[in-house]
């Protein structure tokens, strides 16, 4: 019976190459897939709304969303949402979602920055200013086109 059983040198090594893949990230997504849970901070509570945590949560998302692991994609942006992004970090984390092409924490940054409430801080900080040009415009055209704020969140409710 055990010389039916193929053993480990009988099969070839199956090797799967992700090259756009962060390797903390793929970490990530092997312990939620054995634990159905994941930490970004790895038990350093305190990191929460830190710029790498924030990029790292990212990049989880690309690789659910890749995956096709929609309860990650999920927990990724509902953490990305309600834990890590404020306004000391917005800034960061709309370069590197609109550099990543990850419209929904994109768009979620936008609406966060033409808050009456964040605006006016987020605009004048130091970091507005090294902003990338085409980010600025889109921020400032957000906010002063009243008809397209209320048209996107029309659009978020559909």
């Amino acid at each position: 019976l055990d010389e039916a059983r193929p053993t480990q040198r009988d099969c070839p090594l199956l090797e799967v190459k992700l090259t756009e893949a962060d390797p903390e990230a793929f970490k990530m997504v092997l312990d939620f897939i054995y634990t159905d849970m994941i930490d970004p901070t790895r038990g350093c509570r305190d990191r929460h709304q830190s710029n790498e945590v924030v990029l790292l949560m990212m990049q989880v998302y690309m690789l659910a969303v890749q995956f096709y692991m929609k309860r990650l994609e999920n927990l990724c942006i509902n953490y990305l949402e309600s834990v890590s992004i404020n306004h000391k970090n917005v800034l960061v984390a709309l370069k590197n979602a609109s550099q990543l092409k990850l419209f929904v924490i994109k768009e979620f940054c936008l609406r966060f920055i033409i808050k009456d409430a964040t605006y006016n801080q987020i605009v004048m900080s130091k970091e507005f200013e090294t902003l990338d040009q085409p980010l600025m415009v889109e921020i400032i055209r957000r906010r002063q086109t009243p008809q397209l704020r209320s048209l996107q969140e029309d659009l978020r409710y559909c």
